[in-house]
């Protein structure tokens, strides 16, 4: 049911004359909409009468669901706390036809909900009703006698004692709306749950919604201008009047804007004039506006676009110099590009000496050279360890004619076959007594197409898991684990989104971690397997911000690891946000030839239009805001980079983004620090110094430190919950097992020791 808001220009009063059974205390109605409500079933306990003597066939029709006609039927409503209630009436002196009466109870008058009804007319008697009632909800108990019977009768009730209303809860929902909008969800709820079930009186400024009695409500809004909507829980029928108690009104002042405005730019070339735009022929430069319904939300929306004439665009136009090419997955080696073999997006290719860069997409990529100079054409590889490019470069003379350059640039990713899954993690901000969320996302960063074996999420203690939108396999303890997983492909991944209720009472600052794990028995290398979130409980904060995995690194010779930044980013404004993008200047600490997205809240696509020069575009984005939807106005993305690999100790990383809601001035984050040290201080490279896996395992763990570890490990532990030691084991080498086959499914401690000190403990869990 939609509501339109209307203009009433006529008053039409209404004169409600309810016919009732008078003979009887609490008398009985001749309809079921108009019947008075009793706030108890006591007030019929006892209650002795004769049924109607005139026809009157208001029951259902049929008169119970398996049959029968209605004749002569009075009606009560009544309210109960719930429970298990019955009602038994004793009949008896039956005039007409002596057959009888037939009785029952109804959850509403649609005779849409039957709770009990018997049908039987064999005589006078005794029948009885129990039903196991809603508390607060409206019931409806009818006599009518058979083929017109008349009868005396007494009805008995156990059970049905009055109900107590709680207070109402938030109305909730948007509170700026644009002109047009349609099937707006409203809902408001009574404190602390509960199963009370009462009627809800739903006002749009002052006048009732018809047909409307539920929690939830859902309005159009066609005209803009400011309305109050409001509403009441009710006990009893506010159809008829009767009210046993109510709670309310809450309301909600609603503000109904003008059409939306939608700014954009777009470059046209030359050659493709007259451009036609949605039936609008443009054919010279300036601004022009169209009108169009937003499909979703079906608000009104001007689009403005400014229409700017070029000549020279690499991308647009391509009349300035670029090369064009393909990068794909050669899979058969043979340098070329065959059917059923396919193309690689994000892949960084560079020309040199403009250093002129672009990211590979699905369908190729579009490169810009230097005219008059010798360019070197290169593209760096995901993972230099495992995988070649054929040919390493291209050098080409570029001279002046201007447009696409002759020929074909095409890199074929060559590599053995193997298998690596490799996991990340992504918390949302987490605040004492809130709800927060968690997205583990899982990339297939290998050649292969499969599925991990299991994944595995553990989290803090005392936190609760409120939803996982991804059915677990196991939940024991603080440790979650998928084992049915989807088949990925090179360069797709799955998430796996969670919700976590945060303890209420946790102080500002107090440290908390996840930490991913995803695992197949032939992935190399396992040094990715592993991710963690750390973070701290916050209070009030910067929705726009970035961060970055490790403030300490510990110093190498050689190559760096992965450094992960997330960017967080959350729509406050006032309106739908179409188009987010992202700008990153790399500094000179970073190596921009290395970055990678690991994981993301929306789709994107990458630009660096110069090396150093970093966009992550979020097209078509159509974020909301935050006050229409809290959870649903925020994004991030989390991009991997590793550090040059010159870097000494002492060397400082700081690294800032902006991001750009539409047209909207840039919104700056903090920056983000990180610093080359000669020993980490802290426990947070805990993670990349230790593998330990499979973690839930049935026998057999593997440990591994890895080769930036310098710890020197010489004796390995596991001990129960209650610290009797289960296995002990000397250890020489960095790479070990420990079997654990006969003991029980549960928790275990293990315990890293170096000349009898403990380095490591971690909670393992055996299935």
């Amino acid at each position: 049911m939609r509501y339109h808001r209307l203009t009433l220009s006529l008053i039409v009063c209404l004169t409600l004359v309810i016919k009732m059974n008078s003979q009887c205390v609490p008398p009985a109605a001749d309809n079921c909409d108009e019947t008075p409500v009793l706030c108890s079933l006591d007030g019929v306990n006892g209650y002795t009468c004769m049924n109607t003597d005139y026809s009157n066939p208001t029951g259902c029709s049929p008169l119970c669901p398996t049959g029968a006609v209605a004749h002569n039927t009075s009606w009560w409503a009544f309210v109960t706390d719930g429970g298990n209630v019955c009602v038994t009436i004793t009949f008896s002196n039956c005039t007409v036809n002596g057959t009888g009466v037939e009785f029952g109870i109804w959850g509403d008058c649609n005779c849409g909900q039957s709770i009990f009804c018997d049908r039987n007319c064999n005589g006078p008697g005794k029948k009885t009703a129990c039903g196991n009632l809603e508390p607060c909800k409206t019931y409806y108990l009818f006599v009518d006698g058979c083929t017109g019977d008349v009868c005396n009768f007494t009805i008995n009730t156990s059970g049905g004692s009055a109900p107590m209303l709680p207070p109402l809860g938030n109305l909730t929902g948007p509170t700026s709306l644009c002109k047009n909008a349609c099937n707006v969800k409203y809902s408001i709820d009574l404190l602390g749950g509960g199963a009370c079930a009462p009627a809800w009186q739903w006002t749009l400024d002052g006048v009732e919604i018809p047909d409307q009695y539920n929690k939830d409500i859902f309005l159009d809004f066609p005209d803009e201008g400011d309305f109050t909507l409001c509403v009441t829980a009710i006990i009893g029928n506010p159809q008829s009047g009767f009210i046993c108690d109510q709670e309310g009104p809450k309301c909600l002042n609603i503000r109904v804007n003008d059409k939306k405005i939608h700014k954009d730019i777009r470059n046209i070339c030359y050659s493709d004039l007259p451009y036609n735009w949605n039936g609008i022929i443009i054919d010279s430069a300036g601004e022009y506006t169209l009108q169009f319904k937003e499909s979703t939300s079906c608000c009104l929306i001007d689009s403005i676009v400014r229409f700017n004439f070029i000549y020279n665009d690499s991308v647009g136009c391509k009349s300035s110099n670029y090369i064009e090419g393909k990068v794909f997955l050669d899979q058969n080696k043979d340098n070329l590009f065959n059917s059923g073999e396919s193309y690689l997006k994000d892949y960084l290719i560079v020309s040199t000496p403009a250093n002129y860069a672009t990211f590979s997409q699905l369908n190729g990529y579009t490169l810009r050279v230097k005219p008059f100079a010798l360019n070197q054409i290169k593209i760096f590889l995901q993972n230099p360890n495992k995988t070649v490019a054929v040919p390493v470069d291209y050098n080409i003379n570029v001279n002046n004619t201007y447009g696409k350059f002759n020929g074909s640039f095409d890199f074929a990713i060559q590599s053995d076959d193997y298998i690596d899954f490799e996991s990340q993690l992504h918390c949302s901000r987490a605040r004492s007594g809130r709800n927060m969320f968690v997205t583990l996302r899982v990339n297939n960063v290998g050649t292969i197409t499969s599925a991990p074996e299991f994944i595995t999420l553990e989290y803090p203690q005392n936190w609760i898991l409120n939803k996982s939108f991804t059915t677990p396999t196991s939940h024991i303890g603080n440790l979650i684990k998928w084992t049915k997983l989807s088949i990925l492909s090179p360069q797709s991944y799955q998430n796996i989104i969670l919700e976590f209720f945060v303890p209420p009472g946790l102080s500002l600052g107090n440290k908390f971690e996840f930490i991913g794990f995803v695992n197949h028995s032939f992935d190399i290398p396992i040094q990715n397997n592993s991710s963690k979130c750390i973070d701290s409980i916050r209070g009030s904060y910067d929705p726009n911000d970035k961060q970055a995995s490790l403030q300490q690194i510990q110093f190498v010779e050689g190559e760096y690891k992965d450094l992960i930044y997330t960017i967080r980013f959350q729509n406050t404004g006032n309106d739908t946000a179409f188009d987010i993008h992202i700008r990153d200047t790399i500094p000179l600490t970073l190596d921009p030839t290395t970055i990678r997205v690991v994981n993301a809240s929306h789709l994107y696509k990458l630009e660096m239009p110069k090396l150093r020069e970093f966009v992550v575009h979020f097209k078509n984005i159509l974020l909301p805001d935050s006050t229409t939807d809290r959870i649903g106005s925020n994004g991030f993305v989390q991009l991997a980079i590793k550090p040059k690999n010159t870097l000494e100790v002492g060397s400082q990383i700081f690294n800032t983004a902006s991001i750009y809601f539409d047209f909207n001035e840039p919104v700056r984050t903090n920056t983000a620090f990180s610093q080359i040290v000669k020993n980490i201080t802290q426990n947070e490279d805990e993670a990349n110094l230790f593998n330990i896996y499979p973690n839930p395992f049935k026998e057999e763990i593997i440990v591994q430190l890895t080769n930036n570890n310098p710890k020197v490990i010489d004796q390995a532990e596991i001990i129960d919950l209650d610290g009797n030691l289960i296995l002990e084991s000397k250890v020489n080498s960095k790479l070990f097992h420990l079997k654990l086959p006969a003991h029980h499914s549960g928790a275990y401690i293990l315990i890293l020791k170096s000349k009898g000190k403990i380095i490591l403990n971690k909670r393992l869990i055996k299935e």
